[in-house]
């Protein structure tokens, strides 16, 4: 027998119970061991969790270990009755089992793993920030000093990351409450962020003007004129439709790249009885960041001539592609085509110039001025109503309507034309 396996031994016989009695029914037991000397200890059997709940009564008094007992047991039956935890998990354990339900979320087709990342960086700056405390013990309040904590680690951080950070944080506490792990008392109250706007921080996701759009259709709706590769005018094809439909459909970037032609369908409709038929396009977002979503929009006939320009045609096939592989184009070629257009116009020498992000905040933009609800876009656009009214709350329609409607052309329905 190892050295090892004695102390095991050893360890059981201190912890044999000596001196022990049932209460309530058999639902509580309270001992005395060798080890505790002449101090009560308890085991409480939790159904729910099938294990046993140990704790030391801390008294010799055998009458004062039964009303301990008796009160410890009403305590951890009014726990499980408000779906509070009994025994609490440490909060390495916790994110570890977040993150493997995130993962999940990635493999049912609802999260993108990149956002899975990001998530697992901001839950480091939270673990930094409760360091070695229960969370039973952090009240709601401590995390009004989130915002300075992060600012003393870094003297950069941004204050739209302290806001994504902190939404992930709440995320974790709603996921962690509804297993069950972390009281619903415990909810953390970051308190009210100043805007990002208002403490001067550039956010680089401003819709482009109606001028800065023009001068970009234009310049596309030539830019094969003088090329003789036809590979390189296919390429170019492919490019010129994926940014028409960026601010046709609203679609991020990684979304309107990802889809495919079983996504896609295209039927005529009518704004009204006397207009002439138009092409509606209905859109499957399979890999979108807020996970599966339907879209609706103009410019179904742009799909239809992706349809006779691609080689690859099939349901799982990609709509943009390489027509010679069949493969994704590469995010490389987008942003190469993309600073071509902005050289050619430019939009290059702007203080900031217009990203691809750009053209699905004008799409917001615009259909805001058009006078579509934000209940509806946010269902569109994949966000939150919160969001919308965060970016683009500074629109003032009542006073900018008549001034925009006069730069570009409007269905029936209010819906933006690009011609």
């Amino acid at each position: 027998m190892s050295l090892n396996q004695k102390k095991r031994v050893h360890k059981n016989k201190g912890n044999f119970h000596i001196d022990s009695m049932e209460i309530l029914d058999g639902d509580v037991k309270i001992f005395r061991t060798l080890a505790g000397g002449d101090y009560w200890q308890c085991r409480i059997r939790v159904t729910k969790e099938k294990k046993y709940y140990r704790r030391s009564l801390r008294t010799k008094n055998i009458l004062e270990a039964k009303d301990k007992a008796k009160e410890l047991y009403f305590d951890i039956n009014s726990k499980i009755r408000h779906g509070e935890p009994v025994f609490e998990q440490k909060l390495p354990e916790l994110i570890e089992q977040y993150l493997a339900s995130e993962i999940k979320s990635v493999e049912y087709g609802e999260k993108k793993l990149s956002r899975v990342k990001t998530i697992e960086s901001q839950m480091k700056h939270f673990q930094a920030f409760i360091g070695n405390e229960k969370l039973s013990q952090i009240k709601p309040d401590f995390f009004r000093g989130y915002s300075a904590f992060r600012k003393t680690i870094s003297s950069t951080v941004r204050q739209s990351t302290i806001i994504n950070e902190s939404a992930s944080i709440k995320h974790f506490y709603k996921w962690a409450i509804k297993s069950g792990s972390i009281s619903p008392k415990l909810a953390p109250q970051f308190g009210r962020y100043q805007s990002p706007r208002k403490l001067g921080e550039k956010i680089n996701r401003d819709a482009i003007t109606i001028e800065q759009w023009q001068a970009i259709y234009s310049f596309m709706k030539g830019w094969n004129k003088n090329i003789k590769d036809s590979q390189e005018k296919e390429r170019r094809l492919f490019i010129r439709y994926f940014i028409l439909l960026l601010p046709n459909t609203g679609l991020r970037f990684g979304e309107l790249r990802s889809l495919r032609w079983k996504d896609v369908n295209v039927s005529e409709t009518k704004d009204s009885k006397n207009d002439p038929l138009r092409k509606k396009l209905a859109i499957t977002v399979r890999e979108g960041k807020t996970g599966l979503r339907n879209v609706i929009s103009k410019r179904g006939d742009l799909v239809e001539k992706l349809k006779k320009l691609s080689k690859f045609t099939n349901p799982d096939d990609y709509i943009f592609i390489d027509n010679q592989s069949g493969d994704q184009l590469g995010r490389d070629i987008y942003y190469k085509y993309w600073q071509i257009i902005l050289d050619a116009t430019g939009l290059s020498k702007l203080d900031v110039p217009p990203v691809f992000y750009c053209l699905r905040h004008s799409y917001a933009t615009w259909r805001l001025y058009a006078g579509v609800d934000v209940f509806t876009l946010s269902r569109l656009m994949g966000t939150s109503v919160q969001n919308i009214s965060d970016h683009y709350g500074h629109i003032d329609l009542d006073k900018k309507q008549e001034m925009i409607m006069r730069d570009f052309k409007m269905s029936g329905d209010g819906q933006v034309i690009f011609e």
